[in-house]
């Protein structure tokens, strides 16, 4: 059997694609690995302990997939980010940012939704609410990064 030239390449071009398009859609390895390091680190040392039910709570992370979890931390850290202010805001903008900027920066953009502007986010505006909130936040980033590395783990 001849291949024609046009063929050869419409084949290669197709084989191309289907093989680039196969590739991570993030660095897992380095996110997990700069999580551990830095960012709970930073979570701990918040030191938010306060009881506080969460077991009436819908899960943040419902995911079974390492991108879908990884996208709940993204999704919470930019949401988190833009509704809170004050001193609770000085003490999350540290680790917030760091995590959007470690999942930006090891991601492939395609992967990563639009963010919403946090002028369309609503703020949280009493204080006792704010405490509780970023305790139920705070641990709700830290059981999605610790489901991602048992997912990621266990996909290794």
């Amino acid at each position: 059997m001849c291949l024609t030239g046009t063929l050869l390449r419409t084949v290669l071009l197709v084989l191309l694609v289907s093989k680039t398009d196969g590739k991570h859609r993030c660095n897992y390895k380095e996110i997990l690995g700069s999580y551990t390091g830095v960012i709970f680190v930073e979570l701990q040392n918040l030191n938010l302990t306060d009881t506080c039910n969460t077991s009436r709570e819908r899960d943040l992370c419902p995911s079974k997939k390492v991108h879908g979890i990884l996208l709940s931390i993204f999704d919470i850290a930019h949401r988190t980010r833009c509704q809170t202010t004050g001193k609770q805001q000085l003490n999350l903008a540290k680790p917030l940012y760091n995590m959007e900027h470690l999942i930006i920066q090891n991601c492939n953009p395609k992967f990563l939704r639009t963010k919403a502007p946090c002028s369309s986010i609503k703020r949280i505006q009493r204080e006792n609410r704010k405490k509780k909130k970023l305790i139920r936040i705070t641990t709700a980033l830290i059981t999605c990064w610790q489901k991602l590395q048992t997912l990621f783990t266990g996909y290794k």
